[in-house]
């Protein structure tokens, strides 16, 4: 009861409802609790709503966020992110933010969205502390698309400060934005990877009511929620839908972080890291938006690359990353332990041949000389020297 649906844009469904009569018989549980220390955003980004109000940034009373985030510690909520739209705004409350949560006791993973390029040495040192992690809006290194959208950085502090963090690190990028043509964002993509943060979102422009972007006649956009960009004077449906491809390639390859060491060794190969996953989203057999799981991922990988690459070595690097990985399931069979892995490797420990093994490490930096370390029934680890 109490369950409404459209269809045919009327509403369906029964409206019946009826109370818990006792709020402690309903559980509770949060793995992501979404927090606001303050409201509105003291820059004006032609593509954001927050920069559509005048008022500047308000702030909660400092002591109160204090309170409501010591219970929220007390909870032991997986995350708690912070929607605050440039958490480091105001330097001193952010610092003052940051040395509380260090005092807490709890595991949780405390979330920002902050400027790159507005932190201090004390800001960076404070966040390297903690159980942090931020998300980080880059959008473009096209210096006439930042200008266009009233979006002011300094890029090089940005990516110096992005360096100087030692924590869990998201940064973003927007395509469909004015000035940025195809090779364009390929470029602000390209330099946005070798960042090396630990996600990187490829995201597309929304034209959402009430932001400046509104008014741009040169971009066209989709008139259904969530508005999101179709076309525009610099980049083509068609390009549009070639990022769409690649976006979905990076979230499967590199934000999940499963296949940390095949990329790193593929990356070597290819002339850019776009062309890398480009060429992975285009070898797809199977639809690309349809569900993936890690054998199918992992096959697409290892037949997409494998005329590019060492095979065998391909092959082991991407067995380790499928334990690494903490994967379920039998390994597929394509990344079965090639015979003369095998075969060096129980001759020099010595394994009988019902002991199952695997190859855990391999140093593909000097190809002729394999470091391994193999784990046992026994779950002994042990240490290989040259093979």
């Amino acid at each position: 009861a109490g369950v409404l649906y459209r269809k045919d844009g009327k509403l369906q469904g029964s409206s019946e409802y009826r109370f818990a009569e006792e709020l402690e018989c309903v559980p509770y549980r949060a793995d992501i609790v979404y927090f606001e220390s303050s409201r509105g955003c003291p820059f004006s980004c032609s593509y954001c709503q927050s920069g559509f109000f005048k008022d500047g940034v308000r702030y909660y009373d400092l002591d109160k966020v204090k309170e409501a985030l010591a219970e929220l510690a007390g909870m032991n909520i997986p995350i708690v992110k912070f929607v605050d739209r440039t958490f480091n705004a105001n330097e001193k409350r952010a610092a003052a933010i940051l040395e509380y949560l260090l005092t807490l006791k709890c595991d949780t993973v405390w979330h920002f969205e902050i400027g790159g390029d507005l932190l201090t040495d004390r800001l960076i040192n404070l966040l390297n502390k903690g159980n942090f992690q931020v998300e980080i809006g880059i959008q473009s290194f096209n210096e006439d698309t930042l200008k266009a959208v009233d979006r002011y950085c300094n890029l090089d502090r940005l990516c110096k400060n992005i360096g100087r963090l030692t924590i869990h690190k998201h940064v973003d990028l927007i395509a469909g934005l004015p000035f940025e043509d195809m090779q364009s964002f390929i470029s602000s993509f390209n330099r946005a990877f070798d960042l090396k943060a630990d996600m990187l979102q490829l995201g597309f422009l929304k034209v959402l009511p009430g932001s400046k972007m509104r008014n741009n006649k040169a971009i066209i956009f989709s008139g259904e929620p969530p508005y999101q960009v179709l076309k525009t004077d610099w980049i083509s449906v068609s390009e549009l839908k070639e990022l769409k491809k690649v976006e979905k390639a990076l979230d499967i390859y590199y934000n999940r972080g499963r296949f940390k060491l095949s990329l790193e060794y593929l990356l070597k190969l290819y002339p850019s890291p776009y062309s890398l996953f480009l060429h992975l989203a285009d070898n797809f057999k199977e639809d690309i938006y349809l569900p993936i799981g890690y054998a199918r991922a992992a096959g697409n990988m290892f037949f997409a690359c494998k005329e590019k690459a060492d095979k065998e070595l391909l092959c082991g690097l991407m067995r380790c990353d499928y334990y690494f990985s903490g994967a379920k399931g039998n390994v597929p069979q394509f990344l079965k332990p090639f015979k003369y892995y095998a075969k060096d490797v129980r001759k020099k420990c010595g394994i009988e041949k019902d002991e199952n093994f695997f190859i855990s490490e391999v140093d593909y930096i000097t190809r002729e000389k394999i470091m391994c370390a193999v784990i046992k029934n026994t779950g002994r680890v042990i240490h290989l020297g040259e093979l």
